[in-house]
Order: C-alpha cells, then sequence, then structure tokens
C-alpha cells in the first residue's frame, strides 16, 4: 500500500492568502520593525509605571536645571550656606523622592506633588525677576544671570521655559482643586530666592578668587559682569 505524500503546510504567518512566499524582510525592514517594537514596550511601560506624567517632568525639569548651573560652573543652590558635597546629597535626595512620588502617584502624596509643581513654577519665575534682561519686554536672560558666559544663555533660557510649562501643565492636568493651595505656597516659597540667587553670585566670586574650582570656574569669565549685577 502506497502512503500518501504529505505536502508541508505553508505557515500563516510566513505564507500570503495566494499561495507565494512571502519574501524575507531586508536589514533596514527588520530594524523599523524592532525600534516601533521598543517604542511600543516603552511607551506601555511608562503609562503603567510613571501615574503623574507632568508631575515626573517637572522633576527632571528642575533636577536638570540643577545639573546644567553645576556643571556650567556657577554651583548649587544653598552651596553657599552648606557646601558642595551636602548639597548634591540634598537635591539628590529631593529629586529621588519627587520622581518616586511622581511614579506611584497615590493620593498620599498629591499634596507634596502639588508644592514640587508649585517650586518648579516658581524657581524659573524668579531668574527673571532677579537678573535682567536682554533687552526691555524680551523676557531672555543675558550673560552674567547666575554668573554664566553668553554661550550658555539661549539652553539655560530655553530649560528655564521648558521647566515652567511642565510645571503648569502638572498644576492644570494633574494637581486636584483641592490642592492647588499647596502648588501656590510652593510658588510663594521660592520667591526669597531671588534675593538669595545674588548673595550666592557674590560668595561664588569670592570663591572663584579664593579657591578656583571647576564648580565655580564660570565667574572667572563673567566677574565683572556679575560684580555690576550684584
Amino acid at each position: 500500500m502506497r502512503l500518501p505524500v504529505l505536502e508541508p503546510r505553508a505557515s500563516a504567518r510566513f505564507a500570503p492568502s495566494d499561495g507565494r512566499p512571502e519574501p524575507l524582510k531586508t536589514g533596514a525592514a527588520r530594524v523599523r520593525a524592532g525600534q516601533a517594537s521598543i517604542l511600543l514596550v516603552l511607551s506601555i511601560d511608562v503609562r503603567r509605571r510613571i501615574k503623574r506624567p507632568f508631575h515626573a517632568m517637572a522633576c527632571a525639569a528642575v533636577a536638570a536645571h540643577h545639573a546644567f548651573e553645576l556643571c556650567a560652573g556657577v554651583g548649587l543652590v544653598f552651596q553657599h550656606y552648606i557646601g558642595l558635597r551636602p548639597s548634591v546629597a540634598l537635591w539628590s535626595g529631593v529629586f529621588g523622592l519627587w520622581w518616586r512620588a511622581a511614579r506611584r502617584g497615590t493620593a498620599r502624596s498629591e499634596p507634596a506633588l502639588a508644592f514640587g509643581a508649585g517650586v518648579g513654577l516658581g524657581q524659573a519665575l524668579v531668574h527673571y525677576l532677579a537678573w535682567p534682561w536682554v533687552r526691555p519686554g524680551v523676557p531672555l536672560l543675558g550673560e552674567g544671570t547666575e554668573g554664566m558666559p553668553r554661550r550658555y544663555m539661549p539652553a539655560y533660557n530655553a530649560l528655564l521655559y521648558a521647566g515652567m510649562a511642565v510645571s503648569i501643565a502638572a498644576i492644570v492636568r494633574e494637581v486636584p482643586r483641592r490642592h492647588r493651595a499647596w502648588s501656590a505656597l510652593g510658588l510663594l516659597v521660592t520667591f526669597p530666592l531671588a534675593i538669595d540667587a545674588r548673595h550666592h553670585a557674590r560668595w561664588m566670586i569670592q570663591q572663584a578668587w579664593r579657591n578656583p574650582a571647576w564648580w565655580n570656574r564660570a565667574f572667572m569669565e563673567t566677574r565683572a559682569r556679575v560684580e555690576q549685577e550684584v
């Protein structure tokens, strides 16, 4: 007895409806498919893990602002009171807790997140109150702001405006009305920093003269301009 010959089945995954074999994907097509898969996974992961995305962006903007100033050679907020290493430890802890609260987004953390969004808005806004604009009516900061040279100012202005935008979005979209008083309080507590910023600049000028270091190097370039402002 002759056994029937079994024809190989075309897989539904690779065989089109007309029975012809599907051509193999090119390398570029595989790369595009892989990128799309990665982006899909990341987007799902972000939506699942970060419950308050605008708060997370506000945290990231303020952290980037601090990191930018330190890398530009103008020090950290409160460094003139407690020193560099304690300031780094302080802000690292603050941003870590802030990010964790935004990621979890629990009801218990809502007042703290509301306060943080107000601080995020205020800490950017006070720069435009404490330092002169490039020209009247144009809210852009120029050379000497926080002791920075002119070449850093386009990126610095963009960073400040981005921080204000995401902080406002956090307040509008993710802060319940009953907690917006906390945002107002966070905004108000930043205004004394406008005065403290000038004290910080005077201290940094002295440090750049007496103890030149990487964290105060910007003031060696802008000392004359900053002394006129403070």
